[in-house]
């Protein structure tokens, strides 16, 4: 699995720090995260999967986690949102698999594909 997108919208854990909105485009294979302690280097690294936060407290009303990947020669998005669709969105080269549905059948369908827990 390879991350080609993260955006974070409301992600408390780096609100904190002033952040509302963190994006990253990567790039490389490796990609080096640099901050001071505190700074929500590790909060970053927990959020780089498919899977979605375990629990929604993680984001203010109306945030959402956005990942894009790619694996096994197939582009992947999977969404959680915490405002208005209020729901998961899993995507995999233009299907829809789970379209705002719950996190319940999104972690089944991360597991089934890709053998992901929490």
């Amino acid at each position: 699995m390879f991350a080609t997108k993260l955006k974070l919208v409301g992600y408390t854990r780096i609100g904190q720090n002033g952040i509302h909105t963190l994006e990253v485009d990567f790039t490389k294979i490796m990609q080096i995260i640099l901050g001071g302690n505190g700074s929500g280097k590790s909060s970053i690294k927990e959020q780089l999967s498919p899977l979605p936060p375990v629990t929604s407290s993680e984001f203010s009303k109306g945030g959402y986690k956005e990942f894009h990947f790619h694996d096994s020669g197939s582009n992947w998005i999977a969404i959680s949102d915490y405002g208005e669709r209020n729901g998961h969105y899993l995507e995999c080269d233009g299907e829809v698999l789970n379209n705002w549905g719950t996190a319940l059948v999104q972690k089944s369908l991360i597991e089934q594909h890709f053998g992901l827990t929490q």
